[in-house]
């Protein structure tokens, strides 16, 4: 997220990009916004039998690889933030700051009751194949309501409409990728999801901004992994639920930046 010889990698998740602070952030700051494997415009990935974090670690690597970046400082969302901690706890030296926004998934087990559906054995994937191939606008914006931001009326048509072309297009990558995450015995994230006692390896400087309302585990749960280790600290934002940056985008774009402007960053310094 840095000028000239620096860059973020923003992993998983729209971008919003109306806002006139948030374009003049990208005005001041190279950022790379990658899709995932199987999502948005990426080519589909079959995720059936994957190890999960082992594939995060070698995707978001060969990236910086590829980009030529030996350090980055990035900012991730829900899964994006699970496979980012992942790969900085492996590879501490390519990560230079991390702001997680939202809880990060596999924070805990349990997942909202609107998603345990989808991880049930014999009907799971055959509800999320008929829920992802009919998405709609309205279906969605009521979706994001119930799960994914406290304010629905403040999330623009267009942003819902590439949630719907995104969930039809990508039907067999998404159901592959829940197959992996969902643990039907536990009803929730499988356990080598749940990073728990590993919070403590992650020695990358790391902001969670947490929203108020979030539906997948409250401010109190982010401070918890605060006291597990003092490389992280958090910020609570009023009002705002999972997808924070739509519910609050002044907000959250105004704690990163003190982030940034804040915390040194650790690692190799990257080279234009």
């Amino acid at each position: 997220m840095l000028r000239a010889s620096r860059a973020a990698i923003l992993t998983c998740g729209p971008t919003v990009r109306t806002a006139d602070r948030q374009i003049g952030w990208r005005r001041r700051r190279r950022v790379l916004a990658v899709d995932r494997p199987g999502h948005g415009l990426a080519d589909p990935f079959d995720y059936r039998g994957v190890d999960l974090l082992d594939h995060a670690r070698t995707f978001l690597g060969d990236i910086l690889d590829a980009l030529e970046l030996p350090t980055v400082d990035v900012m991730a969302n829900s899964m994006g933030a699970l496979w980012s901690v992942a790969f900085a706890i492996d590879a501490p030296s390519r990560v230079s700051r991390l702001a997680l926004v939202g809880a990060p998934a596999g924070h805990k087990r349990q997942v909202p009751r609107q998603l345990l559906p989808l991880g049930l054995p014999l009907i799971g994937q055959k509800l999320g194949r008929y829920v992802f191939s009919n998405a709609t606008r309205d279906g969605s914006r009521k979706f994001w309501g119930q799960v994914f931001v406290k304010h629905p009326e403040r999330v623009d048509d267009l942003v819902l409409d590439y949630d719907v072309a995104n969930m039809r297009r990508n039907v067999e990558s998404m159901l592959g990728l829940v197959s992996r995450m969902a643990s039907a015995r536990r009803l929730g994230y499988r356990r080598e999801l749940v990073l728990g006692e590993r919070w403590r390896d992650l020695t990358t400087p790391t902001l969670l901004i947490w929203g108020e309302f979030d539906a997948f585990g409250s401010p109190e749960e982010g401070q918890a992994l605060v006291a597990k280790n003092p490389n992280l600290r958090l910020v609570r934002i009023a009002g705002a639920g999972h997808n924070l940056w739509f519910d609050d985008p002044e907000s959250v774009v105004a704690e990163i930046e003190r982030f940034l402007a804040t915390q040194p960053r650790s690692g190799v310094e990257a080279v234009a």
